[in-house]
């Protein structure tokens, strides 16, 4: 049986692997889109903004008029690479507890 010790250092490398994955889907949404600003992700959230630091929707809302959930939520195609992979992976890892914002080509700021 492996020791607790053991598994918490898998579990971390999982995540710091989970993280560069992450930054790389994202790096690519932004080179892709060169009207895109950062990517950023703290604090149980995670989104781009335009060049003028404008959120920019990632999600495009449903309404209907029966049922006990009115809305629902899908992802616009263009996020889907990062987006749903932290709806995945955020839970067994917190990876949008993680702090990180990045241009398409710029550092990687942990702490703002």
């Amino acid at each position: 049986m492996k020791s607790p010790t053991m598994a918490r250092q898998h579990l971390h490398t999982l995540r710091q692997a989970a993280l560069v994955e992450v930054e790389y889907r994202a790096r690519r949404i932004l080179r892709q889109r060169p009207h895109f600003g950062e990517f950023i992700m703290a604090m149980g959230t995670a989104f781009f903004t335009d060049k003028a630091g404008n959120v920019l929707r990632h999600e495009q809302e449903h309404y209907h008029q029966h049922g006990n959930h009115p809305y629902t939520y899908t992802l616009l195609p263009w996020a889907c690479p990062v987006m749903a992979y932290l709806e995945e992976h955020d839970a067994a890892f917190g990876l949008t507890g993680e702090p990180m914002r990045f241009t398409a080509n710029g550092p990687v700021i942990r702490v703002w």
